[in-house]
């Protein structure tokens, strides 16, 4: 067993425990374009399952004899093509319509048959690429009649209709990756919709990191009574069976990566105190000789090595076997719906405003805990690849997660149409600076008029903030301050708010983690 941490027969337990999602499927349901697995009837009559990988299996016995192809090949094939080319157009406008007029929409595509099914039949099982792909595989099935066909359109275009927003989430906040900024945005839309979060015991800013996650750790948890939160988005060190007792089934898991060697460049800036930092003048001369300085039993030690495996719960001095990086990262897949990327940011709260189906304010967002480029190294191409070998299990789990998030990009949203979102989130993004903002950007820490706005400093990283217009109305502040407000800050005053009734009202929550741990919250950069 890793010294603190868990083992390889414990990961596998992990992944077991996982793999079989014990918040159950039933609860994880998925509106609009999403992926997930739901049982249907196709036109047969028959029990059907489909996959978000648009598989399609039967659940009977039934064999089908081979037949000839439908009469109407050509006419299925126009109205297909029709689809493919007017979805984007069609989902858009069906956002803004009722559902009456959404069900006139999906029949304009019913022209090669005067009776298509009935809408109840078919159901929102998958993202609509997933349903093309599945639909363009069938139509050259020679099995397939034009009414069977006609239903899988209809599953198509049905995904567009509107979804109702999450609003159970459990965010895994992986150190050094823009995570204060995806916290913001979840501390404001908690705000601003009445919902609880799971804050730690005290009102601290961490979840007794580095241990693993307990549901004890969360404030107003008792056995006795278990009480579910919304949003779970504090430091912790992931074990999902524990998350589980904290949030409801159906909560909506993601997380955050970033290029491991950005990561680490960051993490040597701002953890410089740290045991395996704190006797070296550079990043170089730590890779020369790690392990001179990185000891696997101190406590901070993860903040030097793996720090995003660590995170994910899993040990971060772990074997590099091909066995190993399989089994975890079908474990952080088994757990996680959604995995972003740190160095496409705005991509990423593009594909996550589709997934939770917020809106796009509700993602928009200033960065948070950004260092200022002065303190950042360059790195020659050696360095890279040490770290990179250093890093390993990081390595491994960014290409693979990275790999992924793009072909979910194209599967769920395509690329001309990210390119038009990211287009409105930055359109969006300048409008709130012109309207919030002093010099419409960040400034260094002496140069913050206001003490409630100051990030926390920390290491040799020198953490940039926000100055407010002065004279705006008492809405327009608000809604500006809540984009700026630290994370220390802005977790404090949520902490009061939630737990008014059991605060004395001198008493003020704690700003700092509330168990051993090195340090608060990392920065991006």
């Amino acid at each position: 067993m890793e010294p603190g941490g868990v083992g390889e027969d414990e990961l596998r337990a992990m992944q077991a425990l996982s793999g079989s999602k014990s918040r159950t499927q039933e609860g994880k349901k998925r509106d609009k374009c999403q992926p997930q697995r739901a049982e249907q009837v196709d036109m047969r009559g028959q029990s059907r399952t489909s996959t978000a990988m648009g598989e399609t299996k039967d659940l009977t016995t039934t064999t089908r004899s081979p037949a000839k192809a439908p009469a109407h090949h050509a006419e299925i094939q126009k109205v297909f093509d029709h689809a493919r080319a007017h979805r984007s157009q069609l989902c858009t406008l069906a956002r803004g319509v009722d559902a009456e007029q959404k069900h006139s929409s999906v029949q304009v595509f019913h022209t090669a048959n005067p009776n298509p099914p009935p809408v109840g039949l078919a159901r929102q099982v998958n993202s609509s690429s997933a349903l093309l792909e599945r639909w363009e595989n069938w139509i050259k099935s020679p099995t397939r009649s034009v009414r069977q066909h006609h239903f899988i359109l209809e599953q198509l275009l049905l995904p567009c209709l509107p979804c109702k927003p999450k609003t159970d989430i459990v965010f895994l906040k992986v150190h050094k990756s823009a995570s204060s900024t995806v916290m913001n945005i979840l501390f404001r839309f908690g705000e601003m919709h009445n919902l609880t979060f799971a804050f730690p015991i005290g009102g601290g800013n961490q979840l007794f990191y580095p241990r693993h996650f307990l549901a004890r750790f969360v404030e107003g948890f008792s056995p006795s009574s278990p009480r579910r939160f919304n949003i779970l988005c504090h430091h912790m060190r992931f074990l999902q069976p524990e998350v589980h007792k904290v949030v409801p089934s159906s909560a909506f898991y993601f997380s955050i990566l970033r290029n491991p060697v950005k990561l680490m460049e960051s993490s040597f800036a701002y953890y410089k105190g740290a045991s395996a930092f704190s006797r070296v003048r550079s990043l170089e001369e730590f890779l020369r000789q790690p392990y001179h300085y990185y000891n696997p039993t101190d406590g901070d030690r993860h903040y030097a090595r793996n720090l995003m495996t660590f995170d994910f719960g899993f040990n971060p001095d772990g074997e590099v076997s091909a066995e190993r990086v399989k089994l975890m990262l079908k474990a952080i897949e088994a757990s996680f719906d959604l995995l972003l990327i740190s160095e496409y940011f705005d991509e990423s709260m593009v594909l996550l405003k589709e997934m939770l189906c917020w809106d796009l304010d509700s993602v928009v967002s200033f960065p948070l805990n950004i260092r200022d480029s002065s303190t950042k190294s360059p790195l020659s191409d050696t360095v890279v690849e040490k770290i990179k070998e250093w890093n390993r299990l990081d390595w491994e789990i960014y290409t693979h997660f990275n790999r992924t998030f793009w072909e979910r990009i194209d599967r769920d949203i395509g690329r001309e149409r990210m390119q038009r979102e990211v287009k409105a989130l930055r359109e969006r993004q300048g409008e709130l600076a012109r309207t919030c903002l002093q010099g419409m950007g960040s400034v260094a820490p002496k140069h913050i008029k206001d003490s409630s706005l100051k990030p926390l400093q920390h290491g040799s990283a020198r953490i940039l903030g926000y100055n407010l217009k002065q004279g705006l109305d008492k809405e327009t502040e608000r809604m500006c301050r809540r984009l700026v407000t630290p994370e220390l800050q802005y977790s404090s005053a949520l902490y009061k708010k939630q737990f008014a009734q059991n605060l004395p009202e001198t008493q003020q929550p704690p700003q700092q983690g509330n168990a051993p741990q090195h340090r608060p919250e990392g920065t991006q950069n």
